[in-house]
């Protein structure tokens, strides 16, 4: 941790009383982060990430004079060749570390980011590229294909059978029967990357992911039903039933989609969680 401390320091004020923690689970960074995400130093683990890397800073170039109601990662430094950025964060706790949340903070958490999507979904910057339904399809199949063998073993014959007839075919023919509506999208947008104080304010990180894709896939990663419902109604979709159904599709595609990234990790109660939920699903 102190080599990449040490990188960093000299940007901020830093004492003996900051808190600081190497956050080393991300799929593409090494993350320092001070006092529980007051700041952020995101350092990249190949030369592959530095695309992804550009198109987070540019983001928050952009949004930093726009006004979202909710927080947003603020940018305070890009060193040289991508080596590392930093920016200030939304100190809290990601919303995937609570387990004991009222129906009445959900509730305004799924407003809050309801509100948000409403208004980051009609921003435009061209410049930012396109996440289509075939790259979709295309990740899909390769993460399926990375953990066939896995689940072939772990989920009974019949359910893996129709999770094998969903990622040929199901997938890719029920999005083409929906309407295709492109936005700006954060495209990664779980509770993963909602932070939250533990009272009533949330901010969003993590935007290393940005396209231009299908709106809905901004509520896929709204995996209880109550934020979901409360922020498609602030959206304006709640009773829109195509809308449901994309959401609902790309839903199950996430599972497919995570597994291979928590089997590498060995993250044994994250599969089994994931096992169940689609064992549940292709019934």
């Amino acid at each position: 941790m102190e080599h990449y401390l040490k990188k960093i320091e000299k940007f901020l004020n830093l004492n003996d009383d900051d808190r600081v923690y190497l956050n080393n689970a991300g799929w593409t960074s090494i993350a320092i982060i001070i006092n529980e995400g007051e700041y952020v130093g995101k350092f990249p683990r190949n030369n592959q990430v530095l695309e992804e890397y550009k198109q987070e800073i540019k983001i928050y170039e952009f949004l930093r004079e726009k006004t979202l109601g909710i927080p947003v990662p603020e940018l305070i430094h890009v060193e040289k060749d991508l080596e590392f950025f930093i920016y200030k964060g939304i100190p809290g706790k990601t919303l995937d570390n609570y387990d004991d949340l009222t129906s009445e903070q959900m509730e305004n958490i799924g407003a809050c980011i309801g509100s948000f999507l409403k208004k980051f979904h009609e921003f435009k910057h061209e410049s930012f590229l396109d996440s289509p339904l075939e790259k979709e399809i295309h990740d899909l199949q390769a993460n399926f294909k990375e953990c066939n063998d896995y689940l072939q073993k772990n989920l009974a014959s019949e359910s893996f059978e129709l999770v094998r007839l969903f990622v040929e075919s199901e997938f890719e023919s029920t999005l083409r029967n929906l309407p295709y509506e492109r936005k700006l999208c954060h495209n990664d947008l779980g509770y993963w990357n909602v932070v939250f104080d533990g009272e009533k304010k949330i901010g969003i990180i993590d935007f290393g992911d940005i396209a231009y894709s299908d709106c809905s896939r901004d509520f896929v990663g709204l995996l209880d039903e109550k934020v979901l419902e409360k922020a498609l109604m602030v959206y304006g979709r709640s009773n829109d039933k195509q809308f449901h159904e994309k959401i609902f599709t790309r839903q199950k595609a996430l599972m497919i989609n995570e597994l291979p990234y928590f089997i590498k990790s060995n993250k044994e109660e994250i599969i089994d969680q994931i096992l169940s939920y689609m064992s549940k699903l292709w019934a």
